[in-house]
């Protein structure tokens, strides 16, 4: 693996850990606490995802929009490690989901 793609995949992991450690969205957050089985990170990747111009499109939901897109303004790169490690958030959740 390149050092560029190290330090990337590195910017991702280290995302997904604030994410449950500072923001507190564990395991019991995302499946036990808020019931995410309905594709409720997928769909938060996937705006951070998209650039900022195509989230203002009526297929997004207003409320998480609100909630989020306009209280935390972040550069292109940072809106996709978010993305990539609420994927993960995701595939974490989807792993519980098949071990039990």
């Amino acid at each position: 693996m390149t050092e560029r793609r190290q330090r990337i995949v590195n910017d991702i992991l280290a995302e997904r850990e604030r994410q449950v450690v500072v923001e507190h969205y564990d395991d019991y957050h995302d499946g036990t606490r808020y019931d995410h089985g309905h594709g409720e990170l997928a769909q938060a990747a996937a705006c951070y995802a998209m650039p900022p111009t195509a989230r203002k499109q009526p297929a997004w939901p207003s409320t998480w929009l609100k909630r989020h897109d306009k209280r935390k303004q972040h550069d292109r790169r940072r809106q996709l490690v978010i993305a990539a490690a609420l994927l993960i958030a995701e595939l974490e959740r989807l792993a519980r989901v098949d071990a039990a």
